[in-house]
């Protein structure tokens, strides 16, 4: 189950960020020194490296922390106690005031985390003494980025919303990363008086590669706007035998008792509960699955009519009356079926239409043909993704993962010998002790990451949300599911 990241960086960020310095305490030299220079390895390393307003908090002045990638920005939540006034009498922040966060990878090649936020609101119960010297405070952050809520009246003549969105990337000094090399939708952009936050919204939503994509952006934590086409992440598991084969015999050979060198790149990413993994930062100590389906469902059908007026089309006037079917595609036999239960016909009723007003196409409009179209169109398949997530805690780290990517996931069964025996497959022995979930196990995307500190057990771990379209029959699906008649 090897992974090739498709996702790769086009434009790198040129935002300046504010400096981050220490007291430099391997020259023995009085003066500070920027973060980024500094050698010493437990700088960011052993705990959030956080400052405001100069004030650097300390391993025990931390009560919680958390960054999320699941929005639009990176979100930081933080917690911190003071035992004196010093905080809040000479650095409590004030209008424009930020959030300096520095966290050190682990290993050479990959970049650390180093990220400024503003700050959204801070909140604290009153102290419980009069001098106000004991105090808890929690922060709530969104990431910097100057100019990104300042209103503008813009036009990009002629230009894709792949290059408009470039164009916008070099004006707020961000990089841009995506898996695409075009877009279909050439048009005369336009930012009638809105923030480029909204603009950028408002451009993926009508964004249109091709009938079989659907697309979405947001900015990373290494300050790219990254533009990905969610349809070319899903691909169908049709090798999942040969896959499961090859990583189970590579994780025989991984020994879980060895240290992993950080800077070791010869193991392939593949998130997994098996034991051999226990020593690397692909080492899945949790996971769960949630769903949403019967709300999506409710809400979007399981179809949806995208229905529009094209001022501009050539032809009859009847004929510029457009209404277009947006549904996922039919599951291969060895999945699930995405419409409902197999052999209930009740998924071909429950379809939604959206009218989406006037379009104005071709020549003598400003619209690309597909403009209305996208709209439904990125909608209703990015949904699809939201009806059943996997949820995996991981028990470090891992910077290589990068929301939006394809990712090779492994969940084994054992212990439990009733579990063993539910969801063995045909071509496994009886007497296997340790057995491939092939439901939970296959490719994902990536939909977001939460980076958490413990204060319990002082270690960094890792939430990440995994979507896909299709899920793969359980061994006992047809027993347990199959409405048809045999």
């Amino acid at each position: 189950m090897g992974l090739e990241s498709t996702i790769v960086s086009i434009q790198q960020p040129t935002l300046k960020l504010d400096q981050m310095s220490i007291i430099d305490t391997e020259t023995g030299d009085s003066g500070a020194v920027d973060i980024s220079e500094n050698k010493r390895r437990k700088t960011g390393d052993l705990f959030p490296f956080i400052m405001i307003n100069k004030y650097t908090l300390t391993a025990d002045e931390l009560v919680s922390f958390s960054i999320s990638e699941f929005d639009f920005l990176p979100v930081l939540e933080f917690s911190m106690v003071m035992n004196n006034g010093v905080f809040q009498s000479n650095h409590f922040p004030k209008d424009g005031d930020i959030v300096s966060v520095y966290i050190r990878s682990k290993r050479k090649v990959i970049k650390p985390i180093r990220m400024d936020f503003d700050i959204m609101f801070i909140d604290a119960n009153p102290s419980k003494d009069s001098s106000g010297e004991i105090n808890i405070f929690n922060f709530l952050c969104v990431l910097r980025i100057p100019g990104l809520y300042a209103e503008y009246c813009k036009a990009f003549k002629q230009k894709t919303s792949f290059d408009t969105l470039r164009t916008l990337a070099t004006e707020l000094g961000l990089g841009f990363a995506t898996n695409m090399t075009k877009t279909a939708d050439k048009m005369t952009w336009i930012c009638p008086n809105l923030s480029y936050r909204q603009f950028i919204s408002d451009i993926t939503r009508h964004a249109y590669a091709s009938d079989d994509s659907f697309i979405t952006s947001f900015i990373d934590k290494y300050y790219h706007i990254n533009f990905v086409d969610l349809a070319q992440q899903l691909g169908e598991d049709t090798d999942i035998e040969k896959s499961i084969e090859i990583e189970t015999n590579r994780l025989d050979i991984m020994s879980g008792d060895e240290e992993l060198k950080p800077e070791d790149a010869n193991y392939k990413l593949v998130l997994g509960n098996h034991p051999n993994m226990k020593k690397t930062s692909m080492y899945i100590e949790g996971y769960t699955l949630k769903s949403s389906a019967g709300q999506i469902i409710m809400e979007n059908g399981y179809r949806r009519s995208a229905q529009f007026y094209d001022v501009h089309m050539s032809g009859p006037f009847k004929d510029r009356y457009q209404s277009h079917i947006v549904e996922p595609p039919v599951s291969g036999e060895a999945n699930v079926s995405n419409k409902g239960r197999v052999g209930e016909k009740h998924a071909d009723k429950i379809g939604t239409s959206k009218w989406i007003g006037t379009q104005s196409s071709n020549i003598k409009g400003n619209s690309h043909q597909n403009y209305k179209y996208s709209l439904i169109s990125n909608w209703q398949n990015k949904k699809e993704l939201d009806k059943i997530h996997l949820e995996v805690v991981l028990s470090q780290c891992n910077f290589n993962l990068r929301r939006g990517m394809r990712v090779p996931v492994l969940i084994f069964n054992f212990g439990n010998t009733h579990r063993l025996e539910q969801t063995k497959d045909d071509i496994e022995e009886p007497e296997m002790k340790i057995t491939v979930d092939r439901f939970t196990s296959g490719f994902y995307v990536l939909l977001g990451t939460k980076t958490v500190f413990s204060m319990k057990d002082g270690n960094f771990r890792q939430v990440a949300l995994l979507g896909r379209r299709d899920w793969p029959k359980p061994v006992n699906h047809d027993k347990t599911t199959d409405l048809s008649e045999k």
